[in-house]
């Protein structure tokens, strides 16, 4: 990914919207990871090791079969992987049914892992000691070491966002009361959604200072979704807004910069989102037409490319860089789904000018599933299929599936990293299990 933090879990939320919906107790990721690199130990198992099981033979794409891949188990028991970056740290956190346990992290980077490192302890609740409950349900994991995390206490249905800061967790001070982090760049600059009676905002934090982004009026409850996304390694957001107009409210995606914001160009009676920004600027998107119908694009600052359909009436953008994908990597790729000319939704990767199906025909990929590029053209996503849900990661051509090992059931995709490699977590008979998986070859 963009040498920046991933983030991608999702079980719900609608391709093109404008809003990253954040559903506790949703398990997602994105954060980062301590400074330091724990020892190897080289009776650990390597990342991507153990025996490789037999590929499908019905299923794949056309002519391609499906090749499987076992996890390597991060270990403890009780813990999923929620975040891993380019330096390959990867972020553990404690199912919510123990949440007192530590944070931990450990790295990867020499293909073999140590046993966990703790991490500090976040402070408690200021509502009392009945709050101390509480499930990580999105996390970043940037490449300088640093971590942002947002908690959940499901006894109050309260949540808060908590940024590793210098050493110990602070709660980010901004303008009005902070709800959610939505990004974390590598410079420390976290995007955060905030909140007050009628006012909601999105800001950018970084060392103890805040910026506004973007300001909007709300009704009743704080927010569950966010107008901006996306923030990249120059400090530059993307987002979507509600512009009121003589036909009533519609959606308008924009990009802000240095204290300036931008409406990015829009069809003519139609509407826009923008849903990721790469370090170049490009921004990826959906933009609706006056028709109705639906296509991904990419805004080069003022130039929009249509990125056109499958051979359908409808393409959307992944969601991303938040907790359901990523859109665009630094090469200007674009990931998202399509739909084909007999009404099928196809993940798609346009590159170089062309939308191309990297599907697999037996499995279901209906928008809203779990979607991302990372920064050497992979493409990571979940689909259905009759039996259950499917995990894959597909590269030149061709697709893997991302098994839960022998003794877990099933696959949440959490994170990936802009190197091929992916962390999650499955369910075994002795509570959550941390897995990775890393795809060396094509």
């Amino acid at each position: 990914m963009t040498r920046h933090a991933r983030r991608r879990t999702a079980r719900r939320a609608a391709l093109g919207a404008a809003a990253l919906t954040l559903a506790a107790p949703l398990l997602a990721t994105s954060a980062a990871s301590a400074a330091t690199t724990a020892p190897a130990v080289d009776a650990a198992p390597a990342v991507g090791a153990g025996p490789e099981p037999e590929q499908r033979a019905s299923s794949g794409l056309p002519g391609t079969p499906v090749a499987p891949i076992n996890p390597v188990d991060l270990g403890p028991r009780g813990y999923q992987a929620v975040a891993v970056n380019d330096r390959a740290d990867v972020l553990l956190a404690p199912d919510w049914t123990t949440g007192s346990e530590p944070l931990s992290w450990v790295s990867l980077a020499s293909g073999r892992h140590a046993p966990p490192t703790p991490l500090p302890p976040p402070p408690a609740w200021e509502n009392g000691p009945d709050l101390n409950l509480r499930l990580v349900f999105t996390a970043f994991l940037n490449n300088s070491g640093q971590i942002a995390v947002n908690e959940y206490a499901p006894q109050a249905n309260l949540w808060r966002p908590l940024i590793l800061h210098r050493g110990r967790w602070v709660v980010p001070t901004t303008r009005y009361q902070p709800m959610y982090v939505v990004d974390l760049n590598d410079r420390g600059e976290a995007l955060i959604v905030t909140w007050s009676a009628g006012t909601s905002a999105v800001e950018l934090w970084r060392d103890g200072q805040s910026t506004l982004v973007h300001e909007y009026a709300t009704v009743g409850s704080p927010p569950y979704s966010s107008p901006a996304l996306a923030v990249n390694n120059l400090g530059e957001v993307a987002g979507t807004k509600l512009v009121s107009g003589p036909d009533g409210v519609r959606s308008q995606a924009f990009r802000w910069a240095r204290g300036q914001t931008t409406d990015l160009p829009t069809p003519a009676g139609g509407e826009s989102a923008a849903t990721g920004i790469n370090d170049r600027g490009q921004i990826a998107g959906t933009v609706t037409a006056a028709d109705g119908s639906d296509h991904a694009v990419r805004w080069d600052g003022s130039r929009l490319t249509d990125l056109g359909t499958l051979g359908g009436r409808h393409s959307q953008a992944a969601l991303g860089r938040g907790t359901q994908g990523r859109s665009i990597n630094d090469a200007g790729q674009v990931v998202g789904v399509s739909q084909t000319a007999d009404g099928a939704h196809r993940p798609f990767l346009w590159s170089g000018g062309r939308m191309r199906d990297i599907g697999t025909p037996e499995w279901d990929y209906r928008p809203g599933g779990t979607l991302g590029v990372d920064d050497i053209g992979g493409v990571v996503g979940t689909a259905s299929m009759p039996d259950g849900a499917v995990t894959w990661l597909w590269r030149a051509g061709r697709t893997h599936e991302l098994l839960p090992g022998p003794e877990a059931n099933g696959v949440i995709l959490a994170d990936f990293s802009g190197r091929g490699l992916v962390v999650g977590f499955g369910s075994g008979p002795d509570g959550l299990r941390a897995l990775a998986w890393r795809v060396t070859s094509p």
